[in-house]
């Protein structure tokens, strides 16, 4: 999960660039891959934000894009705020049922 959010805290800076110089291609690329990542941890709201993003990229249209992207980052943002948090507390529960059991 930090591996994650290390992974997000890179590339969404990056995709933004990307629009920006319309690096259509790369963009699609990016927010494919990403996608990838963020449904495999559960990151839905995220995966399907880039989808949107990935299928503006494909049609080269900047109008659709932006908004999408600013949703992107504000979940991103999110989720660098609030996963650290929840990655804790799943973790001291684990360690507590452990320690339950010994």
């Amino acid at each position: 999960m930090r591996a994650f959010l290390a992974d997000i805290t890179a590339r969404v800076p990056r995709i933004e660039e990307l629009l920006i110089a319309s690096e259509w291609a790369a963009v699609r690329r990016t927010c494919n891959d990403l996608a990838g990542l963020a449904s495999t941890v559960g990151a839905m709201s995220l995966a399907d934000a880039l989808v949107l993003l990935e299928d503006a990229a494909r049609d080269g249209d900047a109008a659709r894009a932006e908004p999408v992207m600013a949703e992107i980052t504000a979940i991103a943002a999110r989720l660098r705020s609030r996963l650290p948090y929840h990655l804790e507390v799943v973790l001291a529960r684990r360690g507590r049922s452990r320690q339950d059991r010994l």
